[in-house]
């Protein structure tokens, strides 16, 4: 009986399909997920993002604590007037665009803040496709929180990062 077991299991084990139940366990406990920078103002700026929840730390010493305000259509501007979030993050039609308030931001001696400026950005989009592994991260300035009714916030930059083997599913990013 044992022996049928061990087979089982390892039969399971070799399967390509093991790690996503895995995985959706790790995200639902809010384990922390890693994502390596992509582009080259992640790689200059913030380097690779661990996303532990509401909380995002990058490797250059920035961490920002975030809190959800709206989820936002694709085809919706990022600003009165400005392009959708689709079109700024190059993605294609079918992505999540997550909308977060930053309520704080830490910076390590020497790291730089997500915005040029110097000062902390205000909100962020966490932008993804269903089936991907690419995220998308728009940093903003201002009072209002990016969408189609704002005119007070700016976009002060946008870091693109992948996730390694290991961190998605057949469904793509989990976050």
């Amino acid at each position: 009986m044992r022996a049928v077991l061990l087979c089982l299991a390892l039969a399971l084990a070799a399967c390509g399909e093991g790690r996503a139940p895995a995985l959706h366990q790790q995200a639902a406990a809010g384990r922390a997920l890693v994502f390596n920078a992509a582009s080259e103002t992640a790689r200059n700026v913030t380097g690779d993002v661990v996303m532990d929840g509401p909380r995002l730390r990058f490797a250059k010493g920035a961490t920002l604590l975030t809190r959800l305000v709206a989820r936002r259509e694709p085809a919706e501007p990022i600003a009165q007037g400005g392009p959708s979030f689709a079109t700024a993050a190059l993605g294609p039609p079918d992505i999540v665009v997550e909308v977060r308030s930053v309520t704080q931001q830490t910076l390590a001696p020497g790291a730089p803040s997500l915005c040029s400026n110097g000062g902390p950005p205000t909100y962020v989009a966490l932008i993804y496709g269903q089936r991907s592994t690419r995220v998308t991260l728009m940093a903003f300035n201002g009072a209002d929180a990016p969408g189609s009714a704002a005119n007070k916030s700016w976009l002060c930059a946008t870091f693109v990062y992948t996730a390694p083997d290991g961190v998605r599913t057949r469904q793509g990013v989990l976050l």
